[in-house]
């Protein structure tokens, strides 16, 4: 799966969604995402593919079960490996943030 088609299928789930920042403050729902590392396997002297480790960060008004089963959906449908990493209010910003880490093979 590509960064591409990552991205379309999100942007199925939630219109909004940005790699690491929005250029302009956005509404609620949104998500933002990247993949700030890589992992390449190499054997016998051969470049055999690349995996790219990335974060995802959904940010809701208040605990919506039912969008971070449809983000989760993704990456399962897709094969990819995931971990839900946290759920926090923010207080300050009055949202709430689930973060997934994930890898993009």
């Amino acid at each position: 799966m590509t960064q591409a088609e990552l991205v379309n299928q999100l942007r199925n789930v939630i219109s909004k969604v940005a790699y690491m920042v929005f250029s302009k403050p956005q509404e609620l729902p949104y998500i933002v995402y990247a993949l700030p590392d890589t992992n390449v396997v190499h054997a016998d002297n051969a470049h055999h593919y690349t995996v790219q480790k990335g974060w995802l960060e959904l940010y809701t008004l208040k605990p919506d079960f039912e969008l971070m089963k449809q983000v989760e959906d993704v990456f399962i449908v897709n094969g990819l490996p995931w971990e839900k990493e946290n759920e926090v209010y923010i207080e300050g910003e009055k949202l709430f943030q689930m973060r997934w880490s994930f890898e993009l093979i």
